[in-house]
């Protein structure tokens, strides 16, 4: 069986139009040594640009981070191993005080390959990341207005 290499620029594409699709991958603009993370896509109201957040195993750390400020703590989601199909960790967060925010343009500049992952994603999960990158007071008033109600 031969493998057909997909440019990216379509792979970037698809992002967030199926429903239940994880996406792993390397960002070129994180610390060389980072590992590729696992990341969830948000609705927006707006097809030029991309909304991920991304899950870290390093909980601790950032509750650690975040700690005396309250209100940036709030914006952590921690999930427990098996939450998510691919979670394996004891403990992972969904940092939503800093989701990634790009054109699609710009996506294909900072990552190199995107594993597509097939995962049941609950909407009462999307909601809880729309929530609380709303609240965040990190998160910029653009990235907010884009958000799909």
């Amino acid at each position: 069986m031969n493998n057909i290499e997909i440019p990216n620029s379509i792979q970037i594409g698809v992002i967030g139009t199926e429903k239940d699709c994880i996406y792993h991958f390397k960002n070129n603009l994180f610390n060389e040594d980072a590992p590729a993370h696992y990341h969830i896509s948000v609705p927006l109201n707006d097809d030029e640009y991309l909304l991920l957040v991304f899950t870290t195993s390093k909980a601790t750390e950032k509750k650690e981070h975040y700690k005396n400020k309250p209100d940036l703590l709030n914006s952590l989601i921690t999930l427990k191993a098996g939450e998510l199909d691919f979670l394996t960790a004891s403990e992972s967060v969904i940092d939503c005080n800093r989701p990634l925010f790009y054109t699609k343009a710009e996506l294909e500049t900072i990552i190199p390959t995107i594993n597509f992952i097939k995962c049941s994603i609950p909407d009462s999960l999307i909601k809880e990341i729309k929530t609380k990158i709303t609240n965040s007071t990190m998160v910029k008033p653009l990235v907010k207005k884009k958000i799909a109600i």
